[in-house]
């Protein structure tokens, strides 16, 4: 079928015919798309079946989509001299992947997807601490604004909060910094299929004893909704890998953000949730601090490598 096989080439050849960064983009909104979709199926099971399971089945499931792309790639990409590494930096994770899930149950969507940009805030810190990073005072306030997002959202201006489900959203979000600036910590050696198959791995090995204590045995339908969290999960971090391998972070970052816009759309449609003032407020605040962030960070990438034509920004 020489027509079909045709096309399917000049369809391919075209899409690598576009810029790095308009693919960049492309990938990053299948990413928001993805990521906030399964946040809302998470929020759905979670509210009927015990998150210890959701969590167990979500990591044993996702295995079966990347054992075919380690494969492909040889299974000595497996090969690492640091296990603890891969061990501890999946304790991390999957623990804060459950706190994610016990905030979204108990909060608004788009509200845990807020807090969750604050991630670049953390990093920040944890920069300074762990990678030994020089962070100049415009970054230290631009997070103290970030952070000052958070307590419009969360603090007592704002009513009805679940604040042990917004801790719980700040820890996970702090956790998950911790992972990442793990991965960029040692980037150099271990690629992120490695990453990617010991999280998970990990996660279902973690998550057995506790799911088997608690077990709930789905029914069909919500095992489908399972694994949907599960591919969506997957699906949301290959198209993020993707992105940032093609684009430049300081073009194709900001666009995450309008994870949130998906996540207020999905939360209202599906579970009637209308965010208040403060959220948006608060959202906008911690947006502005992190793009701040970005910028800054890549302007002073670009003079380190002695781009022309740039300075710093005051």
């Amino acid at each position: 079928m020489p027509g079909p096989v045709n096309s399917l080439i000049r369809t391919r050849d075209a899409w690598l015919g576009l810029p790095g960064n308009v693919r960049g983009v492309f990938w990053l909104l299948m990413y928001t798309v993805s990521f906030a979709g399964a946040d809302v199926l998470a929020k759905t099971m979670g509210l009927q079946i015990n998150l210890l399971v959701i969590l167990f089945l979500r990591y044993f499931i996702s295995l079966f989509f990347i054992v075919p792309v380690v494969l492909y790639l040889g299974v000595g990409v497996l090969k690492t001299e640091r296990p603890g590494v891969h061990a501890l930096r999946a304790t991390i994770s999957v623990t804060a992947q459950l706190l994610v899930y016990y905030a979204l149950i108990n909060m608004y969507v788009a509200d845990v997807t807020a807090i969750g940009f604050t991630r670049p805030l953390f990093v920040t810190f944890l920069a300074v601490w762990f990678l030994s990073e020089t962070v100049g005072w415009r970054r230290w306030v631009a997070t103290g604004i970030g952070f000052a997002g958070v307590f419009i959202m969360v603090g007592p201006a704002a009513s009805e909060v679940n604040y042990a489900a917004a801790g719980a959203a700040l820890l996970g979000t702090l956790m998950f910094g911790v992972a990442m600036v793990m991965v960029r910590r040692f980037a150099p050696t271990e690629p992120p299929i490695r990453f990617v198959f010991y999280y998970h791995l990990g996660g279902a090995v973690l998550a057995l004893g506790p799911a088997i204590y608690f077990w709930e045995t789905p029914t069909l339908v919500e095992f489908g909704f399972i694994v949907a969290i599960a591919l969506t999960s997957t699906i949301a971090m290959t198209c993020g890998i993707r992105a940032y391998s093609v684009g430049e972070v300081s073009i194709v970052g900001p666009v995450e953000y309008v994870r949130l816009l998906f996540a207020a759309v999905l939360g209202y449609v599906v579970f009637a949730e209308t965010p208040g003032m403060n959220t948006w407020v608060g959202a906008t605040v911690i947006i502005a601090a992190t793009l701040y962030i970005a910028r800054y960070e890549a302007v002073k990438r670009a003079v380190s490598q002695g781009c022309p034509g740039l300075k710093q920004s005051p």
